[in-house]
């Protein structure tokens, strides 16, 4: 059986209305996906539908054949919520992960998928930045399978990581742990993307890359003495 392409979202509160526009550009693609989740959590939008502002309602209404919304209740897991869900939903098919303040151009997911086609057992992302020689999962641009995190899912529900870190750096070195380091799809770097917000993807991301940075070894740290890894 063919594997389907499922992009998987996230949201909250601050950044809801964006929702529109950002799907809007997912919606356009040169390889269209078989179906979009948006994963929220009934933790931030506690009477679900009720609290989506209107023209988000009207937006998922109109692509409802597309777009599926998955309530999430139990303990707001925050950014892991945009893949961990969409995994158990789509077990054995292809999760593009995006995020919700990024407007993406039409070859977006056929950069991804393409690669994909010649790197089967490996994680595919856009350029984001690098450690150790090694590429680092984007977020924002990336295609994952179940079957590359198989037997550590779980654990990243049971262990306090969720807590101090995000799941970008912790994909990155469960992938690594497997020896199916990241493939890069792409030569333009995820930076370059136009953006919602306009720092978002600018100072912002910059920002954000320096401060991941100074978590790396505490992230490294914590996940080699929790399962015993090899220290890169």
């Amino acid at each position: 059986m063919k594997e389907c392409i499922i992009v998987t979202m996230t949201s909250w509160t601050k950044r809801i209305t964006n929702i529109p526009i950002v799907m809007g550009t997912l919606l356009n693609q040169t390889i269209m996906p078989n179906k979009i989740v948006l994963n929220l959590s009934i933790d931030e939008f506690k009477n679900k539908e009720k609290d989506l502002p209107i023209s988000v309602i009207s937006f998922l209404e109109k692509n409802k054949e597309l777009i599926y919304i998955n309530w999430l209740a139990g303990k707001n897991i925050r950014s892991w919520k945009k893949t961990l869900p969409t995994f158990n939903l789509f077990p054995n098919d292809v999760i593009i992960n995006t995020d919700d303040d990024i407007l993406y151009p039409n070859n977006f997911i056929e950069n991804l998928y393409v690669k994909h086609q010649k790197f089967p057992n490996n994680p595919i992302t856009l350029p984001g930045w690098d450690y150790k020689g090694f590429h680092w999962h984007c977020g924002g641009g990336s295609l994952d399978m179940k079957k590359f995190y198989e037997n550590d899912i779980e654990k990243w529900l049971e262990t306090d990581i969720t807590e101090f870190a995000d799941e970008d750096s912790f994909m990155t070195f469960m992938a690594i742990r497997h020896g199916n380091p990241l493939i890069l799809a792409d030569t333009i770097n995820i930076e370059t993307y136009n953006s919602v917000e306009p720092l978002s993807n600018k100072d912002g991301f910059k920002a954000y890359t320096y401060a991941s940075r100074i978590l790396n070894d505490c992230i490294e740290n914590y996940i080699t003495k929790k399962y015993n890894f090899v220290k890169l």
